[in-house]
């Protein structure tokens, strides 16, 4: 299998929804046959621009994660339908 990475946007500050969403990743690419061989906290970084969330509050600073993993390509499909449908979790998909 390729290895492939996945960097995520967080808020800042949700500790709990970080450590949810990233279960949630992990389970989902386990149980869809992939490995998960990494994961990095990339540090808090300026965001080239501000971004709104579902509820109107603006963020300029997030906080990047990125999960290395061996799995095909299907899942990254997978994960993203699960961030777009999910409201209640405080993360994105990364550039």
């Amino acid at each position: 299998m390729p290895l492939y990475e996945l960097v995520m946007i967080c808020r800042m500050g949700e500790s709990s929804a970080l450590a949810n969403s990233l279960k949630s990743v992990s389970t989902m690419i386990l149980e869809n046959g992939g490995v998960v061989r990494q994961v990095n906290n990339l540090g808090d970084r300026v965001l080239t621009k501000n971004y709104k969330s579902r509820d109107g509050i603006s963020y300029g600073v997030g906080r990047w994660i990125q999960v290395s993993r061996e799995a095909q390509l299907l899942i990254f499909l997978s994960l993203m339908c699960f961030f777009s449908s999910n409201s209640t979790e405080a993360h994105r998909l990364g550039p």
